[in-house]
């Protein structure tokens, strides 16, 4: 062993690196590490010299590494890094991870962009789809709650305002305070879950803060989504306690739809596609009641013309627009973008108790509000008496108006807490950890600019000018206070969501093998998960789980003797549902390091999907509704359609695989390779059932369809009774089965100009295939266009940065392949390709630290400046959006976003 002073010149010369101690801590240099060998990658070298001796260390720029001691809670066994991922396997690391750096380089604002990033991602929808903002992940596409998501390791439920997907809104978490996100796609950790058919997400927050930090950010995009955020960082460390707490406002501005001119103008027959243009238009449009011809006109139906917004027209004035309509796009006074403020706090604590006892908690509170403009209010087809005082043809009419004096605004709010207290130590060599985590999430929806049906029908036929509705204007149709006393009082619904969360764990080593350590993992776990929406039948809904788990992990070869190292792990999880059951199960790895740079890892298990609360225990409600019956030539019958929870449903079951093959030479440019094919077939898939199917192919299910006794002559016709009611409740009868492959490669290029490094992924899906009831055909959605989400037949991203000094330019190139379009009311392809999907993105990142080593105030700046999208690439026309005019889940009409950020440590 030597001292490290010995060995920081040669290291920062060899790998091309700096060395960061701070003066306080010279002392370091004195410390006795291990020997230099050949390793030959920073990482696997500097954890072997500092192992045993106190030290860590940790990236602190693109080129520089900081050694520093060990904080109490680190030399404690029971840590794994910084994130408190006690339960997390030590063997092996998530198969993807955006650290801090790579965030800050993709130039986002929200954690839900972040995972527009990863291939293993096949769509994502923008944060415009839904009116409260809110986006969650399904990894591989397999479904909203196939994938877990953890904080510091921890899962979180449902979000309140997606209690119908049983997702959680990724857009709660502040970006700011993200210091990394992992995914845990093909060997997930049963100690969190068994649930994660599709994969985990862990999003890791900051627990330390080494330097109180300070950052703006400034974005916006052609005419509109203007975005500014501040986000201060701070914390105090000794040896007893340590406090670290972000606090982050981010607001963005709407972007309208008139500001894009794919929804300005919605005639898509120029894309070869259909017009979704309204007749519900601003001036109007009129008609007969009858189909008849308009009383002194030629024709049954006219355009309002254009006129000064107030003046009476009279029949002749319809005479140069007769037989025409005016059509408008109502897409343009849609939010893209909606109005969004955010107001988040994160705040985590560790106390050293005793020797190797360190007590922490963690705080987590977002407050969130959505301002999302929906599509304007309008008069369809109503009918206007002939007393209306604007009425010029002297009989009722129908008429056909845009009511734009009206805001339709749907406004969401929302506050997410998350308290969690723990301990953790050591034992006569038994690593433990006890953690209560509870959670609390709220929503309230208020939907404004509703119109009072009795209003408007005494609006329309007031006599008097001044209290009448003008539906012949070329205006708002009245005075604002006229238009005020039509608008119902707002609609407000509130949701809740509530985790109650204990969970108890101890590791350690039980016995010694000759191929070395067998470890063990054992745990307890109990959850209370809790629904409640008011304003609707559902009230509240509530569930409890007790669970245990254990992960067992065996040496079987040794390297000592040139022998390939091979391990395996098993894990198994027993859940007990108060409302399912019990489930059980299991999974194996085996992990093969034939040498140093060459790995190999097999994985197989078993995972289930639970119903949801909202599945399980909607209530039941009618919708009437017309419909044509198949077995009666097609004729229109009044039906009742039944739809809501089935307390039926028992927990999706999944069985998964992968191979995968890891290539790390051990050369200076660090280059790395990996390849893993995987598979996943679902059984009893949980999913509704589609009304189209039910009523073309009635017998395949039973007991759905309700018909009444045929009469003579249905008897005489040779045909059934008429449809009393239908039920479209979810079923749990389908399958998936679903395959594929990811790649990664990078590389690190030390060159006499500065570091060059290229980095490529790509996700190959092989088959996606659906059967949503036994009977029904099999759909494989690869390369094929679909509401539930287009999954293509490749995603890649590729990135090449480089680094000099204080300076780092990075492109980065994200790449979709083309698939089929699809007709979505016929539910046939359209025989149109939707092209591929190239988008590039664009950053430059300089350090104002090395030139102003004296200078306090100039030290430890980073000015972040990029473009997204910087070809302004509108996404390609697909009938698959309907009116949308593209496929919103492959593409979204924000365009070219800007973006300018500067960032100060003290």
């Amino acid at each position: 062993r030597i001292p490290l002073s010995d060995l920081i010149q040669p290291l920062s010369y060899y790998f091309g690196l700096q060395f960061d101690i701070s003066p306080s801590d010279e002392a370091l240099l004195r410390t006795y590490v291990g020997p230099l060998d050949d390793s030959l990658t920073p990482v696997r070298t500097l954890d072997d010299l500092l192992e045993g001796t106190g030290l860590t260390w940790e990236w602190v720029g693109e080129a520089t590494i900081r050694i520093r001691k060990r904080t109490r809670s680190e030399l404690s066994d029971v840590t794994v890094e910084a994130s408190r991922l006690f339960a997390l396997p030590s063997d092996g690391p998530p198969s993807v991870m955006l650290s801090k750096v790579d965030i800050d380089r993709l130039g986002i604002s929200t954690v839900a962009q972040a995972i527009q990033y990863l291939t293993q991602q096949p769509f994502s929808r923008s944060d415009g789809f839904r009116s409260d903002g809110a986006q969650s992940v399904q990894l591989r596409g397999l479904g909203f709650d196939t994938t877990l998501v953890l904080i510091n390791g921890h899962v979180v439920g449902a979000s309140a305002n997606l209690y119908d997907t049983n997702g959680f809104d990724l857009n709660t978490i502040p970006l700011a305070a993200v210091e990394r996100i992992e995914v845990w796609l093909d060997a997930t950790p049963m100690s969190v879950g068994a649930d994660a058919i599709g994969g985990m997400l862990n999003i890791v927050l900051a627990t330390e803060v080494d330097k109180p930090s300070f950052d703006l950010h400034y974005g916006s995009a052609e005419g509109g989504s203007r975005e500014r955020r501040v986000s201060f960082a701070g914390g105090v460390s000794s040896d007893g306690i340590r406090f670290a707490t972000v606090l982050d406002y981010f607001t963005r501005d709407a972007l309208s739809g008139s500001a894009r001119s794919r929804w300005r103008d919605q005639d898509y027959r120029r894309f070869g596609g259909h017009d979704f243009r309204s007749p519900d238009a601003n001036p109007g449009n009129v008609a007969s009641l009858m189909g008849n011809n308009l009383p002194g006109l030629p024709a049954p139906f006219a355009a309002v013309p254009p006129h000064q917004s107030g003046e009476a027209l009279s029949v002749n004035d319809f005479l140069s627009t007769a037989g025409q309509r005016n059509l408008e796009s109502l897409f343009a006074y849609r939010s893209i973008a909606p109005e969004t403020e955010n107001l988040s706090m994160v705040a985590s604590t560790d106390w050293n108790l005793a020797p190797h006892w360190v007590a922490f908690g963690e705080l987590l509170y977002a407050r969130r509000e959505i301002v999302f403009d929906d599509l304007p209010v309008s008069i369809s087809n109503t009918v206007v008496p002939v007393s209306n005082a604007y009425n010029p043809f002297g009989a009722p009419v129908l008429s056909n108006f845009l009511l734009t004096g009206i805001e339709h605004e749907r406004i969401s709010q929302t506050e997410f807490g998350r308290a969690m207290l723990g301990m953790r130590g050591v034992f006569d060599r038994w690593s433990t950890e006890l953690t209560v985590l509870k959670t609390d999430d709220r929503s309230r929806l208020e939907t404004t600019g509703e119109i009072d049906p009795v209003r408007l029908e005494d609006a329309l036929a007031q006599a008097n000018p001044l209290q009448a509705l003008n539906v012949f204007d070329d205006g708002p149709g009245g005075a604002a206070s006229l238009l005020a006393g039509l608008v119902a009082s707002p609609d407000a619904r509130t949701y809740r969501s509530e985790v109650t969360e204990i969970r108890a764990q101890v590791r350690g080593d039980v016995f010694v093998l000759p191929a070395g350590t067998v470890s063990v993992l054992l745990g307890a776990q109990r959850r209370e998960s809790q629904i409640s929406i008011a304003g609707v039948q559902l009230g509240t809904a509530e569930r409890t789980s007790d669970s245990a788990f254990s992960e067992l992990r065996v040496p079987l070869l040794s390297g000592e003797s040139s022998i390939p190292d091979l391990s395996a792990t098993l894990q198994g999880r027993v859940d007990d549902f108060s409302d399912l059951g019990r489930m059980s199960n299991s999974q194996f790895a085996l992990d093969w390091h034939l040498n140093r740079s060459l790995a190999m890892r097999g994985t197989f298990g078993s995972s289930y999907r639970a119903p949801s609360l909202y599945e399980l225990y909607q209530p039941t409600m009618i919708l009437p509704a017309r419909l044509p019956d198949p077995k009666r030539g097609n004729a229109l019958t009044n039906v009742a359609i039944s739809f809501g929870g089935n307390p039926d449903l028992k927990p999706a079951t999944a069985e998964s695989w992968s191979i995968g093959l890891t290539l790390a030479p051990q050369w200076p440019s660090e280059p790395t390779m990996s390849m893993t094919y995987w598979q996943t077939d679902i059984e009893s898939r949980i999913s509704p059932v589609e009304l189209l199917s039910l009523l073309t192919q009635e017998e395949l299910f039973p007991g759905r369809v309700i018909r009444d006794s045929p009469s003579a002559a249905d008897l005489v016709l040779g045909r059934p009774g008429a449809i009393r009611s239908i039920s479209v409740t979810a079923g749990a009868e389908g399958s998936l089965k679903a395959s594929g492959m990811d790649v990664q490669a990078s590389l690190h290029l030390d060159t006499p100009i500065g570091r060059i490094t290229p980095e490529v992924a790509a996700t190959w899906m092989n088959h996606f295939e659906i059967l949503d009831w036994p009977g029904l055909p099999l759909a494989d959605r690869v390369g094929v266009a679909s509401t539930f989400g287009t999954i293509p037949r490749w995603r890649g991203l590729a990135s090449l940065t480089w680094n000099r000094g204080g300076l780092t330019l990075t492109a980065k190139a994200r790449f979709n392949s083309l698939y089929e379009d699809l007709n979505p009311l016929l539910n046939q392809t359209t025989g149109r390709k939707v092209d591929a999907k190239a988008l590039v993105d664009i950053q430059a990142s300089f350090r104002l630290d090395r030139d102003a080593q004296h200078d306090q105030v100039w030290r430890d700046i980073r000015i972040t400046t990029g473009i997204t999208n910087v070809f302004n690439r509108s996404p390609p026309f697909a009938e698959i959006g309907a009116n949308f005019g593209f496929d919103p889940s492959q593409g979204e009409l924000r365009g070219r976003f800007g973006y300018l950020r500067l960032s100060k440590e003290f």
